[in-house]
């Protein structure tokens, strides 16, 4: 028998060889009730199946808390050929017949184990055992594994927790990971593909602000040092990845305004929601704060984002989660020992999470309806005035939370149309752009109502694009030489035929006098920070800002209505050829830039403007650092262009940089672009259908943009008679391209 086991197992370890976790079952914190923190080791059958009675009739289970968990105690011993066993005084019926029970009222069943020799109470560990524990859980039918760090001298901790993840994937059974590492080996480093929470300190006891040293030398802490702990790692924390603080206290001693804290900040930390309670003879109070759905709400919230302390002021702490549509919780802890009055200004608290979400309050622009998460009742709207809303007294040890929600505008302004209008059309298809469209072409310029692409295919290109390089100069002509007074014309034009304008610049070095491109003596020279308030070149970078401004004001239609475009300044800041490129300023630089040209534009146009920011082809991972925020952006970017004999290597990068960002636009809501491509004269006459066309339809893209046909040397838009035009021609009738006549319907 034994042999028939060993040759079970090592063909059950092989299988799990390149395991990873389970993925999808832990996408938002997990809610649930724990042994532990009420009664220890002492536990058994009749406990948890009581317990399982509870959260159904309570109304618990509804709200969430599905999972019930056996923690340290419910052990046997090993039998014959290694495999654990119940407790058979404790559980005489069994595990699988306790799990069934579980299931039956439509809830999960946790068990307990330990990295090493043996559990914390002195139960048989799973060193050595990983493979046959997992296989005896599914068999089990168990749901969830909180693995504990007790006897584990030698090991290491990653080995160990990613030998037991693979285990379990390799069981064949869905179950969650909980890792009780206590974060000494900082699990949140390298843990994410490994488990779905890992805690970040030692165990919690029922106490809000103090610590407890054992005789044997460890310590258990307060709600406050957990926080503590669990503050700094938020950039951590995320969907199916959760920094855990240790289960919940609420309901086993401390104050009810203690209790309340303890549990809004972990809903506001996005911390496992697991109880630690009898809930068989739980207080009103104490159902009222567990039960509290709204703040369950935030907490699980799509999102996934962990909150953050803003500031601190008076003894208070201000915090902010940002929640999916635009929402905010906002919660004002009062960790001292008594109340604190405080006079609120929404004027004070603008910020920007560049950290994890780069979502922003800005409540100097936007307004909020107020909804206070304790008394469940709406509390008026944010002021954009620079004044006190109201004076608040918060309680000592104890919180105000509120929900802060956007109040729509009754009419949508023509930017949001536009926004709208692309979002829409990106469900249709994927537009096709070309820069510089009706100015010239291949053996023409400047004939009224030509186009390369139209002549072709008998359409002009749905997106058109402009360059207002030189406009900052106050001269009549771009960097190409096309009139500033023609090109207005052009994109009148574009937006009367119900066409799409996006509008580049280029601007020259206000600081040495050359252009937008940086030459060797230049690279040392830090023009951003030379053009910011305060700089050598800030007074003359505004002059500029004034013309680039005057002239995109000038951009109306025959009845003086405003043009809505998308603007895309600042573009390929990846790269480090412009000078405000990679290597030529820092991050911090950039965004304060960027923030810099979009406020000073929008005290004129706040209302027509699509902001785009698009990094370059190849980008580093800290070039997202560069990234303006969700509430600065409104379209994601790339810019790329394939070399000659690099078509493998083009593909390869250019899903890599599409992924990453149609990622970061689908967790701000986003729209994503393929702003600026191409292939140079395009060699390869089925390029569009074969390379191009494929990659971009895996992506949610509203349009992709190829640069202008210069001359005969220099163009990336097909013309009758290239080597391309046929195969354009093919992907432009597959109906999934848009040109203009596609969207003007």
């Amino acid at each position: 028998m034994r042999k028939i086991v060993c040759i079970v197992l090592c063909l059950f370890v092989c299988l799990g060889l390149e395991a990873q976790k389970w993925e999808k079952i832990g996408d938002r914190p997990q809610m649930g009730w724990n042994t532990w923190n009420k009664f220890a080791g002492n536990i058994n059958e009749e406990l948890v199946r009581g317990i399982a009675d509870a959260l159904v009739e309570t109304g618990m289970r509804d709200a969430g808390y599905t999972y019930i968990n056996l923690d340290d105690c419910w052990h046997g011993e090993r039998d014959a050929d290694g495999f654990i066993q119940a407790d058979a005084r404790r559980f005489p019926n069994g595990i699988k017949a306790l799990a069934d029970y579980v299931h039956a009222r439509g809830l999960k069943l946790g068990i307990y184990s330990d990295c090493g020799t043996a559990t914390c109470a002195g139960r048989p560990g799973s060193l050595g055992h990983e493979y046959q524990d997992a296989l005896q859980y599914a068999r089990w039918e168990v749901d969830y594994l909180k693995e504990d760090w007790c006897n584990t001298t030698d090991i290491n901790a990653r080995g160990a927790y990613k030998l037991m993840s693979d285990a379990l994937r390799a069981s064949g059974r869905p179950i969650f990971l909980s890792m009780c590492e206590w974060g000494s080996n900082k699990p949140w480093l390298w843990a994410r593909d490994i488990g779905h929470s890992w805690r970040i300190g030692p165990d919690i006891w029922c106490n809000f602000d103090s610590t407890r040293v054992h005789p044997q030398g460890f310590t258990d802490i307060g709600v406050m040092q957990c926080i503590r702990l669990c503050e700094p790692l938020r950039k951590y924390a995320g969907p199916g990845h959760w920094n855990d603080p240790d289960m919940l206290e609420v309901g086993n001693g401390m104050t009810v305004n203690e209790d309340r804290a303890h549990f809004t900040m972990w809903c506001m930390m996005a911390s496992p929601l697991i109880l630690g309670n009898d809930l068989r003879s739980m207080s009103p109070e104490t159902k009222a704060i567990l039960m509290n759905s709204e703040l369950i709400a935030v907490d699980q919230d799509e999102l996934g984002v962990q909150g953050l302390r803003f500031a601190t002021e008076q003894g208070l702490e201000f915090w902010f989660k940002p929640l999916k549509g635009g929402d905010w919780a906002f919660t004002i802890l009062n960790p001292t020992k008594a109340p604190v009055s405080y006079a609120l200004n929404w004027q004070h608290f603008n910020l920007t999470d560049m950290e994890v979400s780069r979502l922003g309050t800005h409540f100097d622009s936007k307004i909020y309806r107020i909804r206070n998460l304790w008394t469940h009742k709406d509390e008026g709207k944010t002021l954009l005035a620079d004044k006190v809303w109201r004076t608040l007294t918060v309680p000592a040890r104890d919180v105000i939370s509120y929900r802060l929600t956007p109040v729509s505008t009754k009419t949508p302004t023509t930017a949001q149309l536009l926004s709208t209008r692309l979002t829409r059309l990106a469900k249709k298809g994927i537009m096709f752009g070309h820069q510089d469209d009706p100015f010239y072409g291949l053996g023409w310029s400047y004939e009224e109502g030509r186009s390369d692409v139209r002549d072709l295919v008998g359409d002009y290109p749905a997106v058109m694009g402009f360059e207002l390089g030189g406009i900052e100069l106050g001269v009549e002509k771009n960097l190409d030489s096309v009139p500033f007074q023609v090109m207005r014309r052009e994109i009148l034009a574009q937006h009367r035929r119900g066409g799409i304008v996006t509008i580049s610049w280029h601007p020259r070095n206000p600081l040495t006098g050359g252009t937008a491109w940086v030459n060797g003596e230049e690279r040392s020279k830090n023009t951003v920070a030379a053009v910011l308030p305060g700089g050598r070149s800030h007074d003359v970078f505004e002059i500029w800002l004034r013309r680039l401004t005057t002239f995109l004001a000038s951009l109306k239609d025959e009845q003086g209505r405003p043009i809505p475009f998308i603007f895309r300044p600042w573009h390929e800041n990846s790269g480090g050829w412009f000078w405000w490129g990679h290597g030529l300023c820092s991050s911090q630089e950039y965004r304060a830039l960027w923030n810099m040209t979009q406020d000073f534009v929008a005290q004129t146009l706040p209302y027509n403007i699509l902001w785009s920011w698009s990094p370059n082809y190849g980008f580093e991972a800290d070039a997202l650092d560069t990234y303006p925020g969700h509430n600065r952006v409104d379209i994601i970017g790339l810019d790329a262009y394939q070399q000659r004999n690099g078509e493998e290597a083009f593909i390869k990068q250019l899903n890599k940089d599409l992924a990453t960002l149609c990622q970061l636009a689908r967790e701000g809501g986003r729209l994503l672009a393929l702003t600026e491509c191409g292939f140079q004269n395009i060699p390869d006459p089925t390029w569009w259908t074969r390379v191009l066309q494929p990659q971009i339809e895996k992506y949610p893209i509203s349009y992709f943009l190829v640069w202008r046909n210069a001359d005969r040397r220099q163009y990336f838009a097909p013309a009758p008679g290239t080597a391309d035009a046929k195969d354009f021609t093919e992907m432009v009738k597959s109906k999934k391209i848009l040109m203009l006549k596609d969207i003007a319907k």
